[in-house]
């Protein structure tokens, strides 16, 4: 049987933004604010960007995650060509990480970052690349 990550926890969306995005020119993120007000105050956690993400994830939303240097290539179905024409936006929910995290490049991205402990801003940010692309596009 092949393993794979079946859930995530808000601390692990949280790890997984703030040190994937952190400093990052070419990936961003952005959420519905609408959807997040609508969140019931106890199934929120946290008062930081990132937690806000992780709490729309996790109460059954989507987020945007933007790729600034696509130069108007989509490289998986999750995409959207932006109205500039240049940058695309992923719509990236519970499934989309799940499914991510499940292939052989997320699930040792994965490990790393949230069971080993050891990984670091390369980890997270090419675990977002799997999520959103299918693979690392941004080496």
């Amino acid at each position: 049987m092949k393993a794979q990550i079946t859930e995530v926890t808000h601390e692990q969306l949280v790890d997984l933004f703030s040190t994937g995005l952190s400093g990052c020119e070419f990936l961003g993120a952005d959420y519905d604010r609408n959807f997040y007000d609508a969140i019931p105050d106890d199934k929120r956690e946290g008062d930081c960007f990132e937690d806000h993400l992780a709490d729309v994830i996790l109460n059954g939303g989507k987020i945007t995650l933007i790729d600034y240097e696509a130069e108007g290539e989509v490289y998986s179905k999750a995409g959207k060509l932006d109205d500039d024409g240049e940058t695309v936006n992923y719509s990236i929910g519970l499934q989309e990480i799940l499914e991510g995290c499940s292939t052989e490049e997320g699930l040792s991205c994965a490990v790393e970052l949230w069971l080993d402990g050891e990984g670091d801003y390369y980890t997270a940010n090419n675990l977002l690349q799997v999520i959103m692309f299918g693979e690392v596009v941004y080496g």
